[in-house]
């Protein structure tokens, strides 16, 4: 298996995204759905375009369908 995120839009609407959520190492495969807003998609996925073609990897805080402190 090739190491990779994918982030797949299964269904929106105006208000939020549903995703497939597939994550490989190379030796695990994790899938979960979530929902995001359409805000916080795009930040993420600006945010992973800046680990595209890196050599010396890195750490990215990626988290969708949380709840907030209340």
């Amino acid at each position: 298996m090739k190491p990779c995120i994918r982030l797949i839009e299964e269904w929106f609407d105006e208000h939020v995204v549903e995703l497939r959520v597939e994550i490989c190492d190379g030796t695990s495969f994790f899938v979960n759905r979530v929902y995001a807003g359409h805000d916080q998609l795009r930040n993420a996925v600006a945010g992973l375009r800046g680990f595209q073609g890196r050599i010396d990897g890195g750490v990215f805080d990626l988290r969708f369908g949380e709840f907030g402190p209340e």
